[in-house]
């Protein structure tokens, strides 16, 4: 999906291809070089990876939280398999209302 690459195991996690035009312009217009992100519902990385991935303005830094432990090991594969240095993300397992 726009160059990136998603895998995920399909019975522990879900992929929602809905919003794609969406997911491409969050990346590519709405961050910003210096900013960090916030990802709230990160998931195996809808908004996460076209954050750090995609447009000129690939942000700084994201916080990445999501409750599914099966997302989130999708999400941490992601993140290798795209060669995101790791040192610009930080993924929380957990509430979000409770880690952020």
């Amino acid at each position: 999906e726009h160059g990136i690459h998603y895998s995920y195991n399909v019975t522990q996690s879900m992929f929602s291809r809905g919003n794609v035009t969406e997911k491409a312009r969050f990346g590519q217009q709405c961050c910003q070089p210096h900013e960090v992100i916030l990802d709230m519902y990160a998931g195996i990385g809808y908004y996460t990876l076209p954050a750090l991935l995609l447009g000129n303005a690939k942000v700084k830094f994201v916080y990445a939280c999501d409750w599914n432990e099966h997302a989130i090991q999708a999400l941490r594969r992601n993140i290798t398999l795209n060669k995101i240095d790791p040192t610009r993300i930080s993924i929380k397992c957990g509430d979000s209302r409770i880690l952020a």
